[in-house]
């Protein structure tokens, strides 16, 4: 067989193996069917997106960030983000935005991901920001007594190329995924068709930022367990969750996978009992069109919990929540507390749902 002819027939496998990994990813076989845990209800304040939420039980609070949607430059001027607060205690479903006080610019304010750090009683919160040329990390500290945050600092490092999710394990130390390699639109659209493992996971020790892993696929949200010891990452075209053994020195180990067959975005680790809850995406084709049209095209969304057991060498995966986006569109993230579940969305609403029966979702 003379060279050229293996040339095509390499250039023929690839491309037809690029078409299947693409129909993949698509989901076009998929469809949700509609159920909830318990009653369910639209959470007041909130309009243009409920991106991440940070549960801190201390409080019995969380602070929820909104507005990413001004990432499209045809909505910056119309949409203002924030960091929103609710309360599970008070029972009335609504959600206020936290003024901001301090020395800080919130004309390009674009909250994306959100960690808390609490030390004697004080909440600092750190908000990967994506302000006009770069990416950031902003920090503040919330007073409890007026539900306002105060503007402490900008911490920014080269390594912060594409980031979505960060993840803290102390005062100005964390963990933060760069979803992306390229940042150009078009650029970043093939890289996302055809899959390529070019995002990254860094370490913030509170000076400088070190690649902790490269050549990654779409790391999205990230969250620690409550002591230290494990690092999970939710890779959405590779419909996984990667577990990682975490050492003091805050180097990582892989552990495994597991696998959900649905694209995960955030999560949310219950501090009494390790349960993993992550906001899904389980129709590809849905996601991507909704991320170009949000007001007008609806996309599913699902809560997967999952349940590690045996050292995390097994688990057991529910699925307390599913929805055509008729409801909400896009879930991103799912927080439970006190049976109660907050289910946040990428540009849509905030629900609110009781669980009747936690023993069984």
């Amino acid at each position: 067989m003379g060279l050229k002819k293996v040339i095509t027939w390499v250039i023929l496998a690839l491309g037809c193996s690029t078409f299947i990994k693409i129909l993949l990813m698509l989901d076009l076989n998929k469809r949700v069917y509609n159920h909830v845990p318990g009653p369910c209800r639209i959470v007041e304040g909130i309009e243009n997106g409920s991106e991440d939420i940070e549960f801190v039980p201390e409080l019995g609070v969380a602070f929820i960030t909104s507005g990413v949607i001004s990432m499209v430059e045809e909505r910056r001027a119309s949409v203002k983000g924030g960091i929103f607060l609710y309360d599970f205690a008070r029972r009335d479903f609504k959600a206020i935005r936290l003024p901001i006080d301090g020395d800080f610019d919130q004309t390009f304010f674009t909250p994306h991901g959100i960690s808390a750090f609490v030390s004697k009683k004080r909440i600092t919160l750190y908000v990967i920001n994506h302000p006009p040329g770069g990416h950031t990390v902003e920090v503040f500290t919330f007073n409890k007594e007026k539900r306002s945050l105060t503007f402490v600092k900008t911490i920014f490092d080269p390594l912060f190329t594409c980031p979505n999710d960060l993840a803290v394990v102390g005062a100005d130390r964390f963990f933060i995924t760069n979803y992306c390699y390229f940042v150009n639109k078009w650029l970043n659209q093939l890289e996302l068709a055809l899959q390529l493992n070019l995002g990254s996971v860094v370490y913030y020790d509170g000076k400088k930022a070190t690649t902790v892993e490269s050549w990654s696929l779409t790391p999205n949200g990230i969250s620690v367990h409550p002591n230290l010891t494990y690092l999970y990452i939710a890779s959405p075209l590779g419909e996984v969750i990667k577990v990682y053994k975490l050492a003091k020195d805050m180097s990582i180990e892989k552990h495994t996978e597991v696998s959900l067959l649905s694209s995960p975005d955030n999560m949310f680790i219950d501090r009494k009992n390790g349960d993993i809850w992550v906001g899904c995406h389980p129709v590809g084709y849905e996601v991507i069109r909704h991320v170009d049209d949000p007001d007008n095209i609806r996309s599913s969304s699902q809560v997967l919990k999952i349940r590690m057991q045996e050292g995390h060498k097994s688990w057991v995966i529910t699925e307390p929540y599913a929805n055509d986006g008729a409801t909400i569109s896009g879930s991103s993230i799912a927080v439970y507390h006190e049976q109660q579940m907050l289910i946040g969305t990428m540009f849509h609403k905030l629900l609110q749902c009781d669980v009747i029966n936690p023993d069984i979702v």
